[in-house]
């Protein structure tokens, strides 16, 4: 036994409370240093949006060992509130008849999505992206833009919003702090940045990261 399990409580309630108190990143490096039997049990304990976090900073070995051993409804509770690319690298190495379960019980939507994106090679921009952004009219205000960004997305991966035109072609972008300092009832048109850069499906993941490196991006929008 390491000193890691040595330390961590056998009551799942005690053990609840602690990991309560560890970051995401830092609790899946702690996992690392335990067993594939103590990591299933830390991570039953953990709440959904946790325990999501925690598997998506894992390392990929211990990721897809630790997903072999946990429920088909437990892991489609966890993975519904992952990135769509963290869920589609972990159903490449599911069992066949594992990963048609766990597909089975996610949302209808998000398993559309892992689905379009599976079909893109793991190295390229298409099987990297995920589909968790808001995209709104260029008709649109600021107003009507924070109320589709509410409730609609997972606030740790939103930090823009894309705005398109009636063909939903990418017109423009607007980061959430120059959406927040205008007047609720400016059109988003008047705003917006409208010099994109962008990157298609099958560029390849290094290639994207040389552009966000030369363009000082946090984020590259893929357009098909």
């Amino acid at each position: 036994m390491s000193d890691v399990e040595e330390g961590l409580p056998q009551d799942p309630d005690r053990l609840r409370e602690t990991l309560a108190l560890i970051h995401p990143v830092d609790l899946a490096e702690l996992l690392d240093d335990v067993d594939i039997d103590e990591r299933v049990r830390i991570f039953e304990v953990l709440d959904a949006e946790k325990a999501a976090q925690v598997l998506t900073a894992m390392p990929h070995d211990y990721k897809v060992e630790l997903v072999d051993r946990i429920g088909e409804q437990r892991l489609a509770g966890v993975i519904d509130r992952m990135p769509d690319s963290a869920v589609a690298d972990i159903l490449d190495h599911l069992p066949a008849h594992k990963e048609t379960a766990v597909m089975n019980r996610l949302d209808e939507q998000h398993a559309a999505d892992i689905t379009k994106l599976r079909e893109y090679d793991d190295h390229t921009a298409g099987g990297r992206m995920t589909r968790n952004f808001v995209s709104v009219p260029e008709t649109f205000t600021a107003g009507e833009t924070i109320k589709a960004i509410q409730g609609a997305v997972d606030p740790h991966t939103v930090d823009f919003v894309y705005v398109v035109d009636e063909q939903k072609r990418l017109r423009g972008v607007l980061s959430l702090p120059r959406l927040m300092v205008n007047s609720p009832s400016t059109p988003v048109s008047q705003f917006m940045r409208k010099d994109i850069t962008f990157v298609g499906p099958a560029t390849d993941q290094e290639e994207v990261a040389k552009v966000a490196q030369k363009y000082r991006l946090r984020h590259v929008p893929v357009v098909g």
